[in-house]
């Protein structure tokens, strides 16, 4: 528990930080040019999961999504999404698939909309599938494999660089979740590349 407060603590403070970080980036002189504003943005994310596995060679895991917004003048923007992560092990005993699809909706709190470094703050409610398979490789005859659904969330804050003279922005927030995600924890950063219009 102790444990657990300290890291609250920790979190609590570089998001504070990081929300001084973008008002002092933001008062400084040649921000204030005027950001367009679109009614429309598209996001989209695919890569690698880069962590141990994937530099050992021991395993692969990708991650995905794609979500649409619509942006209200008042910093609010809400959509769908669908997003997930597939992961794929094989020794010389096991292969293992693990598949993770999220159906959900967002919602997001956008500050200093009319600067290029936004804060946000979002959440999403989503309904989940999990996807395991693992069969032995000794016989190829054993397998097991099961599902699970659920519904669930995430919070997130995180921060929207616009790029100048694009429609393009690159979103990065850090989420918190009662369910964990590819890093096999409850919180992990992620981001999304947009196109509005």
């Amino acid at each position: 528990m102790l444990i657990k407060l300290k890291t609250q603590k920790k979190i609590f403070l570089l998001v504070v930080s990081f929300f001084l970080l973008c008002s002092w980036l933001n008062a400084q002189p040649g921000n204030s040019t005027t950001v367009p504003s679109y009614k429309n943005t598209i996001g989209i994310q695919f890569n690698p999961y880069l962590d141990n596995d994937f530099f050992t060679g021991d395993g692969t895991k990708y991650v995905y999504a794609l979500r649409y917004a619509y942006n209200f003048k008042n910093g609010i923007s809400a959509g769908p999404e669908i997003s997930g992560f597939y992961e794929s092990y094989s020794t010389s005993n096991f292969k293992f698939n693990y598949h993770v699809m999220q159906y959900g909706v967002f919602g997001r709190y956008c500050f200093y909309r009319k600067f290029w470094i936004q804060p946000f703050a979002e959440l999403n409610g989503y309904y989940m599938t999990k996807n395991y398979d693992v069969k032995k490789n000794t016989t190829g005859l054993e397998a097991k494999s099961w599902d699970k659904d659920l519904f669930t969330f995430y919070g997130a804050p995180g921060v929207s660089v616009k790029i100048p003279k694009t429609h393009l922005s690159l979103d990065m927030m850090y989420k918190f979740s009662p369910e964990k995600f590819v890093n096999d924890e409850k919180n992990a950063f992620t981001f999304r590349i947009n196109y509005s219009f």
